[in-house]
């Protein structure tokens, strides 16, 4: 490896994206539906939904994290319906878009430091007392 490609792969900045479902519903019997860290839970302890799960959709585990080089974007499909595009603005800066159906959802800038979470969510169209939410974490693996 060259200094380049050290340095390049040195300035990588690293995202998990994690799937929630906020209900009111009691926990569904699929495989796929997981209990959230409690860490994740007391972040959304603000929301109005009672439950909080994971989706860890098997189609779309490798999806879950990614690395990105400063100014480099990358759409990533996180579910059938849903997709986020993510850029590293330098730093611990960066861009997110969600994208439901094909269609913007929400677009945030912001800081996202090591140890903090960045959430961006939707709501289910045909129920009032369920939400998506997407939690973008910056991790060290």
């Amino acid at each position: 490896m060259n200094w380049g490609e050290a340095n390049a792969s040195a300035a990588d900045f690293k995202v998990r994206a994690q799937l929630i479902w906020g209900t009111d519903d009691a926990k569904p019997t699929k495989p796929y539906v997981k209990e959230l860290d409690p860490k994740l839970r007391s972040k959304l302890r603000l929301l109005k939904w009672r439950n909080y799960f994971e989706i860890k959709d098997p189609r779309f585990l490798d999806n879950q994290t990614f690395s990105l080089a400063t100014g480099v974007s990358k759409r990533v499909r996180i579910s059938e319906l849903c997709e986020i595009e993510v850029k590293h603005l330098g730093g611990s800066n960066i861009e997110v878009k969600l994208i439901g159906e094909g269609r913007l959802v929400q677009k945030v800038s912001q800081a996202l430091p090591k140890g903090e979470y960045l959430f961006l969510a939707g709501n289910v169209k045909e129920k009032t007392n369920e939400a998506w939410i997407v939690a973008l974490s910056a991790i060290d693996e």
